[in-house]
């Protein structure tokens, strides 16, 4: 391979050749390639992970738990007991119940509100790089690594909390070094040999029952047992509908003020979100306010089809989600939701962002009805 090196004036000054064996060649071709998707990836990641300085800075919005139902109260009530200590905490529930908030909440009442606060989504993070983003890594450890070698988020978080979200996706080889990181207090750099101490607060989360992905053989026993000294699951929003009234009142206050906007919900439409199963939980609730919010420009009110319209329900509707057992109902109907909305949806994200749920959740529903994708939704 031939390189022309041209003088000031443009004229041919030398030619530097290199020669190497096509296989050197295609091996450096490939790691290039590696590195450039590893690359990509690593920016990509860098949207999942949330560094907060302590809990007065601007970027710390923490949403009041809302609601005075019996069950949302012995959430609080946990919340208040468990906050001022040190002890690990799991937080799980549904998608959208509000898991980051009850996190916020235990931070915020903490005597490490002043220090660092860092929340990593386990699940948007690709495997192969939540290790080196986590521990962090020497110098030369893999191809492409920065050559002073990386501060990882654990190193970050020292002296502070950590919320690792959506732990229930975390591969088994990390969660031998997440327990060991738990246990000893100390990890170790990708590459490097030298123990680091630490000192972090563990706050962890998930919508998945890790139960039963321990009797699977995909979650550790004994990293769920250092999890799980302080258990907080959030009940999902049909479980908790007296709250209904509250969390509207709240969204409506909050959406008519930024979008500057006159709107009320109607009884008859309380009436209407009160028989709906909720499947995205409060994520959904807040999704469908700012929609209205927004469609009641100059009418303070929106039609009730327009309500039935966005909930996907009509009357035939109605009386086909109350049939059968109460397990079933939810089933088919979350079944014949995420059916429509991949008809509209361009991608598992896409339809994700739309029911405010992970790709991964929406492909993991996939696979749990059975649906035909992309065959029978298109």
């Amino acid at each position: 391979m031939g390189v022309p090196i041209f003088d000031q004036y443009g004229a041919l000054h030398q030619v530097v050749v290199s020669s190497r064996p096509i296989l050197t060649l295609q091996a450096l071709q490939e790691d290039f390639g590696k590195f450039l998707q590893e690359a990509n990836a690593l920016n990509k990641s860098k949207e999942n992970v949330r560094i907060l300085e302590n809990a007065t800075t601007p970027d710390f919005k923490s949403n009041k738990l809302v609601g005075s139902s019996y069950s949302l109260q012995k959430v609080w009530n946990t919340i208040k007991m468990a906050a001022p200590t040190d002890a690990t905490v799991l937080i799980t529930g549904e998608s959208g119940v509000g898991k980051e908030v009850v996190a916020d909440e235990i931070y915020r009442l903490s005597a490490r509100s002043h220090k660092t606060f860092i929340k990593v989504n386990c699940a948007s993070i690709p495997a192969n790089l939540l290790e080196s983003e986590l521990f962090g890594y020497e110098r030369g450890a893999f191809s492409g690594a920065n050559t002073s070698g990386k501060q990882g988020l654990f190193e970050m978080a020292d002296g502070g909390t950590l919320l690792l979200d959506e732990i229930g996706d975390m591969s088994m080889d990390l969660q031998v070094k997440l327990l060991r990181a738990i246990q000893t207090k100390e990890i170790t750099r990708v590459g490097g040999t030298k123990p680091i101490h630490l000192d972090i607060r563990f706050i962890a989360a998930t919508n998945s029952d890790l139960k039963k992905k321990i009797a699977d053989g995909t979650f550790r026993q004994d990293l769920y047992y250092r999890l799980n000294v302080i258990p907080i699951c959030i009940p999902p929003l049909r479980e908790r509908l007296n709250d209904l009234d509250e969390l509207c009142a709240h969204f409506v206050d909050e959406y008519t003020k930024k979008h500057n906007r006159d709107f009320v919900l109607t009884q008859d439409q309380l009436a209407i979100m009160k028989q709906y199963t909720w499947p995205g939980n409060i994520r959904e609730l807040e999704n469908v306010i700012e929609y209205l919010t927004i469609c009641a420009s100059g009418t303070k009110e929106v039609a009730d089809e327009m309500l039935k319209g966005l909930l996907d329900i009509s009357q035939g509707d109605e009386g086909a989600v109350a049939s059968g057992t109460l397990s079933q109902s939810l089933e088919n109907y979350e079944k014949a939701l995420i059916e429509s909305v991949l008809r509209d949806s361009t991608s598992l994200r896409d339809a994700g962002a739309k029911l405010g749920v992970n790709a991964s959740t929406i492909s993991r529903k996939i696979k749990q009805y059975g649906i035909d994708y992309p065959a029978a939704v298109k």
